[in-house]
């Protein structure tokens, strides 16, 4: 468990595996620590928070910029959020930062609930005539409900992260699409984009079709990996796909051809985003 402490002295945040009598700055005293305080709704934020950051929940922009060695010119400024729309919005930006922060509103609020409830799911002493949570743990049957509710949660947010990363390789596919053909009429055109909070990479790369198990072009391949048989036969191996691309790609690059085994070779176009940093 790591805990964010701001010293009163110079300003300073640090994240923290454990608390700090000074600050490691400055060498100033550190606020101390407040005894908990039994939570009175689900709302509270986390316990790792210093105690001016559990007055609301922490918006994105203000969870990033509480990260550790900063400059000031690199943080986000705060600007006034745009409203969602049901409809395409000529600010998507705006609109997605948003979002964004509702989502770290979100975060806070699930992380703190599930954090204070830790220690009922651990206890393994409960009463046994209760049928909520009781001063040593939950019983059986709410355990059973707090679980199947996790489960619920995971599932959503599964979804939705699916739903994310989708859109997510979407923008890449389309940037690295644009900029390949940008460069078949200006070979010197820069590639690397450059938007207002990020940077994005864009390349190509060489995928193939993976053999299905125990079949002659499966063994092709084992074979050129130098795995013995015997071992392949056992099933214990996969072909990641993923590491295949790459390893076909730095084939491609060395001017080699791949092993015989793979199906249909076929260009992918990925971007890699990173985070913009000011100067």
């Amino acid at each position: 468990m790591t805990y964010a402490q701001r010293c009163k002295a110079c300003k300073e945040v640090f994240v923290l595996p454990e608390r700090v009598e000074n600050c490691p700055s400055c060498a100033a005293a550190m606020p101390v620590k407040k005894p908990k305080t039994k939570p009175q709704d689900s709302s509270s934020c986390v316990d790792a928070l210093d105690d001016k950051y559990q007055k609301h929940a922490l918006t994105w922009r203000e969870w990033k910029n509480l990260e550790p060695g900063l400059h000031k010119d690199e943080k986000l400024p705060i600007e006034q959020p745009a409203k969602v729309t049901e409809s395409a919005n000529n600010d998507v930006i705006a609109e997605f930062l948003t979002i964004n922060e509702e989502i770290a509103s979100l975060y806070n609020l699930l992380y703190g609930f599930m954090s204070k409830n830790t220690e009922l799911i651990k206890s393994l002493r409960y009463s046994k005539r209760d049928n909520g949570a009781s001063a040593s743990g939950m019983s059986n049957e709410a355990m059973c409900d707090f679980g199947f509710f996790c489960r619920e949660a995971e599932n959503t947010l599964d979804e939705l992260r699916k739903e994310v990363k989708a859109r997510k390789e979407l923008c890449g596919q389309t940037i690295a699409i644009r900029k390949t053909q940008d460069s078949l009429s200006d070979p010197n055109i820069k590639l690397k984009v450059t938007g207002q909070y990020a940077t994005g990479s864009p390349d190509v790369k060489m995928q193939a079709q993976l053999p299905k198990k125990f079949t002659d072009e499966y063994y092709q391949i084992t074979d050129f990996l130098k795995v013995p048989r015997e071992v392949a036969a056992t099933g214990v191996l996969r072909l990641d796909w993923k590491a295949t691309g790459e390893f076909i790609t730095q084939l491609a690059n060395d001017g080699h051809k791949p092993p015989a085994g793979f199906g249909k070779q076929y260009p992918t176009y990925v971007t890699t985003f990173r985070r913009r940093r000011k100067v």
